[in-house]
């Protein structure tokens, strides 16, 4: 047999085995464990929490305008590389995908399991990151699709996460969808002189009286009262130093709307999660930041880099109390031009009583 016979047989092997594997894959996925109670425990849970989300917004909406249950999710498994898509739109299944008999009780009744070869195919590799991000189309099987990957440890499992499977589809769902006309300012690293670490601290401290009260006593006048408060040291931060308040105040209001349907959500669940909540720590003091920073344990950028995901959220849950008229609304119909900050929602309202 010659050299060149020898390599065309090799190469052939190699091709009949890659085809052979593919076959297998694609004859597990259309033929074997197609009932939800079949699935492993980890895709069931994440199947079941996104059913515990899929029923009640149904009826009662996240988020002023934005539909989350009329959106076509794809849910990858870090672990086992299992993939759901989940919802679709004039879809049929066909030799890549296995419609998933899910339980009689559940609303969730459009799921499909598709063959993890199909993966590269979507665009949607490995590498590519966790979901979608602004900007960035992922097509699959005639939908677009937004897509997310899960683990068992850290996206179900893990206590006090902000990386739980539902609520951060939901975060980051609320991002690509809503914000595309949200102006974020970059920050512009001045540094936080200590006029503004004392005001900041100052601001802090009325957003720990704030959720203080809405723990316990929840009177109407003493809310108003702290929210006048925080909002007259905010614009005393505003006059020291504008250009990093501004940038801050928009990161602000992305992050922290989207942290707040992160908790919402979280209570949709039943899963414990809430302003000031951590990897494996719950409700923290606004005010630790500040004897964590002087303790060493965390750097000053926190403050800019963190920190306004839970102060937005904190705001969006005092709003709710109060029952700001269309503050979601409000937000909603900002442009790149015409930016409406969380700050700026509160004063109106205070301007206005």
């Amino acid at each position: 047999m010659t050299k060149k016979k020898k390599c065309t047989m090799v190469i052939a092997f190699v091709f009949l085995l890659i085809f052979i594997c593919a076959l297998g894959i694609i004859i597990k996925n259309k033929y074997f464990s197609s009932d939800y109670d079949q699935l492993n425990d980890a895709d069931k849970k994440m199947l079941g929490e996104y059913n515990q989300l899929y029923e009640t917004i149904q009826s009662d909406k996240l988020w002023s305008d934005f539909d989350l249950a009329d959106k076509t999710i794809l849910a990858v498994s870090k672990d086992s590389l299992n993939t759901y898509l989940i919802n679709p739109k004039d879809f049929s299944d066909n030799l890549l995908t296995k419609k998933i008999n899910m339980p009689d009780d559940f609303r969730l009744q459009s799921v499909y399991r598709i063959a993890p070869i199909a993966l590269q195919a979507l665009k949607i590799r490995l590498d590519v990151g966790n979901f979608n991000t602004i900007g960035k189309e992922y097509p699959a099987f005639g939908n677009q699709v937004y897509f997310i990957k899960y683990d068992e440890e850290d996206s179900l499992e893990k206590p006090y996460s902000s990386s739980h499977f539902t609520p951060l589809l939901t975060h980051e769902a609320f991002h690509y969808y809503m914000q595309n006309e949200w102006k974020i300012v970059e920050n512009p690293e001045n540094p936080l002189t200590e006029d503004d670490m004392t005001l900041l601290k100052d601001q802090y401290q009325v957003l720990d009286n704030i959720r203080a009260e809405l723990k316990s006593g929840r009177d109407r006048d003493v809310l108003i009262d702290y929210a006048r408060q925080y909002v007259d040291i905010v614009s005393k931060r505003m006059e020291n130093n504008k250009e990093y308040v501004l940038s801050e105040l928009s990161h602000e209001t992305a992050e922290g709307t989207a942290q707040y349907l992160t908790i919402k959500v979280s209570k949709i669940i039943g899963y414990d999660y809430g302003v000031m909540y951590f990897d494996n720590i719950q409700d923290v003091p606004f005010m630790d930041a500040f004897t964590q920073i002087d303790a060493g344990k965390l750097s000053v950028n926190y403050l800019y880099d963190q920190m306004p995901y839970h102060t937005g959220a904190q705001l969006c849950l005092l709003f709710d109390e109060l029952n700001i008229p269309d503050w979601q609304e409000k937000l909603n119909s900002q442009t790149l031009d015409k930016e409406i900050y969380l700050y700026d929602v509160l004063q109106e309202y205070l301007s206005n009583l």
